[in-house]
């Protein structure tokens, strides 16, 4: 609960008991009416600036009663504010209940306070001055342009995600160091590639390292309902980006899959402000961004081979595919389930699984 900050008379009631003074002295002290001394103490009058000066000389400098006096015009703002909030930003709250809860989990905001405080709180956090301006917000409107008609966005859970990923960003300790580097990046993706055979936990870090070297700072982040997105990209710094890819379900094919297209995304040059990644978005950087994911997990003239010449529903021939191609079984189970070659049904249970711990 936010600390109740007091009028500064209150204070200046407590100099005066403890240096045993009496108003109509700090009266004469000060050059003015006794009754003047009174209305202050009463809380019925505030602290001028000319005042503040002449106190300055009878006990604490001028700044101190100007400080006390503006955090306590400062707390009855924020009072009026919390009184005067309409229903249209109490109803926001509802629909972002599911973030809220993920926020308090992880301290992100306090717990045990009311609906109206919250909703300062949130002002705060999000940065605008009320609740319903965030549909406004300049990149909101990107991401509305970026978004196919048959997806369903709410745009205040959407906002909260995305504000999670920047909030879990500036609380990592693994600090990016160097700028962004491309070509670099390039150079690591096979050795990238190569930790689906780690396990995930060891993985993960392992990645990060090795982006933190092309000046990404890379997180997985929980998704919410309302916000279909598998990646959020910002340039942070002067010439840095982070990368944050969403816990998705749990099948491993859809996790590398969804990894290398972000990164194919960052080579292609779509991280300048911020990008959000739909799940469902058909355009032409999607469709580029998931060339590379495809071509640089499985080289798509052998799969082309390998579904024209080979019985691909033959459990040896799909691990032999697998072992060429450098990839886990579940990327090339999850490429045939998706291009109608297998039914999703079939192999399921091959499909390597991750239990996220968040």
């Amino acid at each position: 609960m936010e600390k109740v900050i007091p009028h500064p008379g209150r204070i200046l009631k407590q100099k005066l008991d403890d240096n045993k003074m009496s108003q109509k002295d700090l009266a004469t002290r000060t050059g003015v009416t006794e009754k003047h001394i009174s209305t202050i103490l009463k809380g019925d009058r505030d602290i001028t600036s000319s005042f503040a000066i002449k106190l300055g000389y009878v006990f604490e400098n001028a700044k101190f009663w100007l400080n006390l006096q503006q955090d306590y015009d400062e707390y009855q703002m924020k009072v009026q504010e919390e009184n005067h909030i309409t229903s249209n930003e109490l109803d926001i709250l509802k629909e972002i209940k599911e973030p809220l809860q993920f926020f308090e989990e992880h301290k992100m905001i306090e717990r045990n306070i009311t609906n109206n405080q919250m909703v300062l709180y949130l002002r705060s956090l999000f940065q605008v001055s009320n609740l319903t301006l965030i549909p406004n917000v300049s990149y909101n409107a990107a991401y509305r342009a970026q978004i196919a008609n048959n997806i369903r966005v709410n745009q205040y859970v959407l906002f909260a995600w995305q504000t999670m990923c920047e909030k879990l960003s500036e609380a990592q300790n693994n600090k990016v160091k160097k700028n962004l580097n491309v070509e670099l990046l390039k150079s690591k993706m096979q050795k990238i590639k190569m930790q689906m055979f780690e396990k995930i936990d060891d993985a993960i870090d392992n990645i990060k390292s090795m982006l933190g070297e092309c000046g990404i700072k890379f997180l997985v982040v929980k998704n919410f309902r309302g916000a279909p997105v598998q990646g959020f990209i910002k340039k942070i710094a002067e010439n840095q980006v982070l990368l944050c890819i969403t816990i998705r379900g749990k099948r491993a094919d859809v996790f590398w899959f969804t990894l290398f297209h972000e990164l194919g995304h960052i080579i292609n040059g779509d991280y300048e402000n911020k990008f959000v990644d739909f799940e469902k978005a058909d355009n032409h950087k999607e469709l580029k961004a998931d060339e590379f994911a495809c071509n640089l997990l499985i080289n798509y003239e052998d799969y082309k081979n390998f579904v024209k010449n080979c019985d691909y529903t033959n459990w040896v021939n799909i691990t032999s595919f697998a072992r060429e191609q450098k990839v886990i079984p579940s990327i090339v189970i999850g490429r045939l389930q998706k291009d109608g070659f297998l039914d999703w049904s079939e192999y399921s249970d091959k499909i390597a699984q991750f239990e996220w711990s968040e």
